[in-house]
């Protein structure tokens, strides 16, 4: 958390590059909101993916694969997919979800 108060930021998105240079290892924390570690962040991983780009790590019709959340045992594979369409840049996030769990909310 004083990494967070520090810089004045929501939280961390820490990651590492593969061998392989599409994948990446990720790890999001948000302790100034009570949360250790997310197990999927897609905001995050989108916006990781724009960076890429900014670096020149990335470029039009590029594909990634940021494996987050093992370190926690919720091992979650996001996608992402960068592409340069009509002046903009367009990242479309993505991956395989599982219901963890189910209920109600009566208000």
């Amino acid at each position: 958390s004083a990494l967070s108060e520090r810089y004045s930021v929501t939280g961390v998105h820490a990651f590492c590059r593969t061998d392989d240079p599409s994948v990446l290892h990720c790890r999001n924390f948000a302790p100034l909101y009570d949360i250790d570690e997310e197990a999927a962040t897609g905001t995050a991983n989108g916006a990781l993916t724009y960076y890429l780009y900014r670096k020149g790590l990335a470029g039009d019709g590029d594909a990634f694969v940021f494996l987050q959340g093992e370190a926690m045992g919720r091992p979650s594979e996001v996608r992402a997919r960068l592409s340069l369409e009509q002046g903009g840049i367009h990242i479309r996030v993505g991956g395989p979800a599982v219901i963890l769990a189910e209920g109600c909310i009566n208000l």
